[in-house]
């Protein structure tokens, strides 16, 4: 269900229904909320691919959403679609500074 949840996620924004939630007045009047939704982005789907395939500690990543506050191409351009839809993923570090200079060049080795 994890796999199917992330392929779908991953196309796009998943909306998945809850049940309507019913509140009802003493008088007997009632309302139904349906616009209830569960909404999972794919920046969620890659953190939590991460916490449970590589049991990375959840309290070290977050996700956050900054679509179109943050685009590499404006609305305009056709590339903006495919481009500006994006999950950027940043390392933080403890390290001296000294030392995490060292890391691009450990990388490269491998």
């Amino acid at each position: 269900m994890r796999r199917l949840l992330a392929a779908l996620a991953s196309a796009g924004v998943l909306l998945v229904a809850t049940a309507a939630i019913a509140s009802a007045h003493p008088l007997g009047n009632y309302t139904v909320n349906r616009a209830v939704v569960v909404t999972v982005t794919p920046d969620q789907v890659v953190v939590r691919y991460l916490i449970d395939n590589y049991h990375l500690p959840e309290t070290r990543l977050s996700a956050a959403g900054y679509a179109d506050t943050r685009p590499l191409y404006p609305p305009s351009d056709p590339r903006a679609v495919t481009q500006n839809r994006r999950v950027e993923v940043v390392v933080m570090s403890s390290l001296p500074a000294d030392e995490r200079a060292l890391l691009p060049g450990i990388a490269k080795a491998k």
